[in-house]
């Protein structure tokens, strides 16, 4: 069995224009990037149609945002899930450059 390892520390791209995607693996239901961005910087509210999200704080905190207004501030040492598929975009409010694995899980059916 081969295991495919990715270090981390490649996937540290940030840019002064927008947040930076990098894929990190996907295969059959599934799909994970590294999200980067510099204080100030958002993604727009995505919709994560029919996919289990889980995101991992790698550094830094940011703002949860839904459609909404709904806020949460996540930050690294936590695990966040979402079960549903929902749609909700991610805002760095913090002073340093945030990073976050997100791992996209198909949900059941798919």
């Amino acid at each position: 069995m081969l295991i495919n390892e990715c270090k981390l520390s490649t996937l540290e791209q940030f840019s002064p224009i927008q947040a930076v995607f990098q894929d990190v693996a996907c295969g059959e239901g599934f799909k994970s990037y590294m999200l980067n961005m510099l204080p100030g910087q958002e993604t727009p509210v995505r919709h994560h149609k029919d996919r289990s999200v889980m995101l991992i704080p790698k550094r830094g905190q940011a703002t949860l945002f839904t459609e909404d207004e709904s806020e949460i501030v996540i930050q690294e040492g936590s695990i966040y899930t979402d079960h549903r598929g929902r749609t909700f975009g991610l805002r760095n409010t913090g002073k340093e450059p945030f990073q976050i694995l997100v791992i996209q899980i198909a949900l059941s059916g798919d």
